[in-house]
């Protein structure tokens, strides 16, 4: 199991990697000490801190599809996604809440964030520590929490929830959008040509 434990571990903290191959490495990782690996706490700690980084690369990306719509709208004078509500009357239309994520891409995120969650809690019970333990699980409970928020409202309001918990920058690029100000994501009008 030592070399499949090495190449999961390897792959969870490639950032190079695509997100979802990386939560499933992580998914591995826990899956293989419920089978009878055992890990080092200090190893235990190095895999919870990869697998938060790859819960912020989750929801970064949702993050910088708001920012490109948003400067896409900006620039060129698109409008963002926007709709009647699935089984919703004609009069609805006139209230269409603006979407800049589809519903397939916080679905996405609602998965990334639970399985990471069920990951960070399944090593988590591997620890013997129980600061480090209490640490650990606390922070899989937090990614559970913003996972199904995420599955049960798919949309944009709570993965911006999720984005602004997890990235703490986020909360206040998205009070300056907001109230006006510029944007601050890492996407330039260059960058869109």
């Amino acid at each position: 199991m030592n070399p499949l434990k090495d190449a999961a571990t390897t792959l969870l903290g490639d950032e190079t990697r695509p997100v979802n191959l990386r939560v499933r490495a992580a998914g591995l990782l826990a899956a293989m000490t419920d089978s009878g690996l055992t890990l080092p706490a200090a190893d235990i700690q190095r895999i919870a801190e990869q697998t938060e980084a790859v819960a912020i690369a989750a929801v970064q990306e949702d993050w910088d599809n708001i920012e490109r719509q948003k400067l896409q709208e900006k620039f060129s004078g698109a409008t963002p996604m926007g709709g009647m509500p699935a089984g919703g009357p004609p009069g609805d239309a006139l209230s269409v809440e603006t979407h800049y994520l589809s519903e397939a891409a916080c679905l996405q995120t609602s998965w990334r964030l639970v399985s990471l969650a069920n990951a960070g809690g399944g090593l988590a019970d591997r620890l013997a520590d129980e600061k480090e333990k209490k640490s650990l699980q606390d922070r899989a409970a937090t990614l559970r929490r913003l996972g199904i928020a995420i599955y049960e409202a798919p949309g944009d309001t709570s993965a911006i929830t999720a984005i602004k918990e997890l990235i703490p920058e986020a909360a206040a690029a998205f009070e300056a959008n907001d109230a006006g100000g510029a944007t601050t994501g890492t996407f330039s009008p260059f960058q869109l040509r």
